[in-house]
């Protein structure tokens, strides 16, 4: 593991807690869902510059940690994370997608992203959905695997 690794995984951590101040009766957030906010807003960042595969490959082993730590199911955290780089890739400046699609349709990349962002919404919604309520992903596999 190399120092950048184990330095950003600190920093990850540092923010993490200091996100996280207390788990208090009343508190809007959880540890959990302030983690996962975190690890969204991360993903969707990197997803607008970085290819998808590359990201996967990249930051799921430095992530690992975080996600044991805060008990964070592996499963939903796999679906969330590719729905991320998904819509990362939908989005400027490096949209990787958005260069695809213009060269597939002919389209300047400008009336493609015009054109796009209306899907941006639904997808925004539906990852808000998934992050905040892990039952709508793992409903399924614990009924196919118990």
């Amino acid at each position: 593991m190399t120092d950048e690794t184990r330095s950003f995984r600190r920093r990850l951590f540092e923010i993490l807690e200091i996100a996280a101040i207390d788990d208090r009766k009343g508190q809007l957030f959880s540890r959990f869902m302030i983690g996962l906010i975190l690890l969204n807003v991360v993903f969707l960042i990197a997803g607008c510059f970085f290819d998808i595969c590359a990201i996967i490959l990249v930051f799921t082993p430095m992530i690992l940690p975080v996600l044991n730590a805060y008990q964070i199911d592996l499963v939903h955290w796999g679906v969330v994370q590719v729905l991320n780089v998904c819509i990362g890739f939908l989005t400027p400046p490096f949209g990787v997608g958005l260069y695809v699609l213009s060269d597939l349709s002919g389209l300047s990349v400008t009336r493609v992203m015009k054109a796009v962002a209306p899907f941006l919404v639904p997808l925004l919604m539906s990852l808000a959905l998934i992050t905040f309520f892990p039952q709508l992903v793992l409903w399924l596999p614990g009924v196919v695997f118990g």
